[in-house]
């Protein structure tokens, strides 16, 4: 398995939450067979009972995944010279529901960010974190990854870009918005040596109280208080920033060509689900306020 591993990280410049995926998926693949058959004696049928495993107690989005990731460990076996056959070539994927994400109306983002105590720096720092989701569309594991070095200074008062590593180590450069500028400014300026450590040289921008850089979790956990806090009802987590950043850019009128750029999706297709989202809006509004829209 460790050969497979290497292979994809280098083939593939996966990021770590990638890689760390493809372990979770080929560890669980591996254990289900239990050394009793070899990964290059593994026919269709195992394969098919495998799945049959997974569906009860995985998500159609998981087992998915996992497909796609046993897929691609046969076919390195096949290159390797293992094996001559893939097993799942004839497997069909799940079919997927299609669910529009949770998305906070503009009011609601502005309560949320509103209900951040700024006058610790922990505050001040949660803000920024939280107005850099919204301001850009960052996912979390790229906002906590950033370094920073990843700013870019255009002009130190107001024009400040950030570079950011997304998946398949693309990179994008993301302009900021004058209140994320000036809540990340803040953070740095002000905020940040305080969380730094002694002994500890930590050149990411977001930091935890031992000094290190905050953990995806510990977003998570920062944002559900916040949530609760502005008594939001919603289930949401600090994803939705993301998706409500594009779907409010889309409803102000901005090119989906732009907005794909922005979130770094490969395929305009992913991004068109904020269109759909747009459309939803339009609808319950036509049949909210129109008097020819009821039966």
């Amino acid at each position: 398995m460790d050969p497979f591993i290497l292979h994809i990280k280098v083939e593939r410049a996966l990021a770590d939450n990638s890689l760390d995926a493809y372990q979770r998926d080929l560890t669980r693949y591996m254990n289900y067979f239990k050394n009793e058959i070899k990964p290059q004696d593994i026919k269709t049928d195992h394969v098919q009972g495998y799945i049959r495993f997974l569906s009860s107690h995985l998500k159609p989005s998981s087992i998915r995944r996992t497909i796609s990731t046993i897929k691609t460990f046969h076919n390195f076996l096949i290159e390797e010279g293992h094996t001559k056959l893939n097993p799942c070539e004839t497997i069909d994927m799940p079919k997927m529901e299609k669910r529009l994400p949770k998305v906070l109306t503009k009011k609601e983002v502005d309560h949320f960010l509103s209900v951040i105590d700024t006058s610790s720096p922990w505050g001040i720092r949660d803000q920024a974190m939280f107005e850099l989701l919204y301001s850009t569309g960052l996912r979390v594991s790229e906002m906590i990854s950033l370094k920073i070095i990843d700013l870019i200074m255009l002009d130190l008062e107001k024009d400040i870009s950030i570079r950011i590593k997304g998946k398949g180590s693309r990179i994008r450069t993301i302009p900021l918005g004058r209140k994320a500028i000036k809540s990340l400014k803040n953070y740095i300026n002000y905020s940040r040596n305080i969380f730094i450590k002694q002994g500890k040289n930590n050149t990411n921008i977001f930091l935890n109280y031992r000094g290190e850089c905050i953990s995806r979790k510990g977003v998570w956990k920062i944002f559900k208080k916040y949530a609760e806090k502005a008594g939001l009802k919603k289930s949401i987590s600090p994803h939705s920033l993301r998706h409500s950043f594009a779907t409010h850019l889309i409803q102000g009128g901005a090119d989906i060509r732009a907005v794909q750029m922005m979130l770094g999706h490969v395929d305009v297709s992913t991004t068109e689900i904020y269109t759909h989202l747009d459309n939803k809006d339009l609808k319950d509004q036509f049949i909210k306020y129109h008097p020819r829209s009821q039966w």
